[in-house]
């Protein structure tokens, strides 16, 4: 064997990975930047009303995305526009979510929350300064990361952002304080447990947290109930086989809001695809999921997977004694 062939052959090869490589990297690079020249920040000018102010509307699709992965984008641009001496209007009338049917039915925003400084769409339509966000789901320099969670900076700011800006509507706050009283009534020391089943472990999308099985949370909840004296689990959950579980594990001691419950995906990819009766039936099942998470952040403890959910609980609550949180890596 000629091995000065085999060397120049092998040589050429390198050649053509390393030039290929280039360009397919240079490829990604040019995609990246029209990605973001196309979500790019507008600036739009529709009168001369409020010529003192700056309002930020936030537009954004959240085709596939759970209720409070929306929230905790919304909440990051609402962070974004007060930095920026802007006055955030959320627009989900415009812009499509599982919170709505379709575009242009009303400001699914309302539905379920205030608006952050209590200008609607309506208010700023002849408006001097508007600026419509960028489509992307978090502006630049703010995004709620999952390594941040436990943070003591973090909590600060993200719980005030919660407590001031991302605030429910009277009847969704009503109700999530009619079933607070029912669920918990005047328990103590209930340790509250959220752990996702369903199209996120079916799913198992890549970048997100690896969330515990079944058997996992109930060994942790188990432990810590031994070690930190909890009486009642209050769980979180939409999935049917782990509300099972539990159920044969934890008996009278558990307790649960009602939510919907899911015993497998029928054939769709995403909870949002699971086809409902009416629009109220929908308002219904996003309601009963947020008293879920308004439940857990009042609970005495907290033991859960990381998931938009557990951290809005989180950053919902006004402290919890104690706090767990699996961190098993990504899909």
């Amino acid at each position: 064997m000629n091995f000065n062939i085999v060397k120049n052959q092998v040589k050429r090869l390198g050649f053509v990975y390393n030039g290929v490589h280039h360009i397919y990297t240079f490829y990604l690079s040019c995609l990246k930047n029209w990605k973001r020249f196309k979500c790019r920040e507008r600036i739009y000018s529709y009168g001369d009303d409020n010529p003192d102010k700056t309002f930020y509307v936030i537009g954004v699709n959240h085709t596939s995305a759970g209720l409070f992965a929306i929230v905790k984008s919304i909440g990051c641009h609402v962070i974004y526009a007060i930095q920026k001496g802007y006055i955030p209007v959320i627009d989900m009338q415009n812009f499509r979510s599982q919170l709505n049917d379709g575009v242009n039915e009303g400001n699914a925003w309302e539905a379920y929350y205030k608006q952050p400084c209590n200008y609607g769409l309506g208010d700023i339509k002849h408006s001097k300064n508007i600026v419509v966000s960028s489509s992307l789901p978090y502006p630049d320099g703010v995004e709620i990361g999952f390594d941040t969670t436990l943070d003591k900076n973090s909590y600060d700011k993200y719980h005030d952002l919660f407590k001031q800006y991302i605030v429910p509507n009277v009847a969704v706050a009503t109700y999530a304080d009619m079933k607070y009283a029912n669920v918990i009534a005047d328990k103590k020391q209930v340790l509250g447990v959220l752990c996702r089943g369903t199209d996120y472990t079916e799913n198992k999308p890549v970048g997100h947290s690896i969330q515990p099985s079944p058997q996992q949370a109930i060994d942790k909840v188990r432990e810590v109930m031994a070690e930190q004296g909890f009486e009642y689990v209050f769980l979180a959950t939409e999935d049917k086989k782990i509300f099972d579980h539990f159920k044969h594990e934890f008996g009278d001691k558990l307790l649960f809001s009602g939510q919907k419950l899911y015993d497998g995906m029928n054939g769709k990819k995403y909870l949002s695809e699971i086809p409902v009766s009416c629009s109220a039936e929908k308002w219904q099942n996003i309601v009963d999921y947020y008293a879920t998470i308004y439940i857990l952040s009042k609970c005495d403890g907290l033991v859960a997977g990381l998931t938009c959910g557990s951290i809005c609980s989180y950053f919902m609550t006004d402290g919890y004694e104690y706090v767990y949180f699996w961190n098993l890596g990504k899909y």
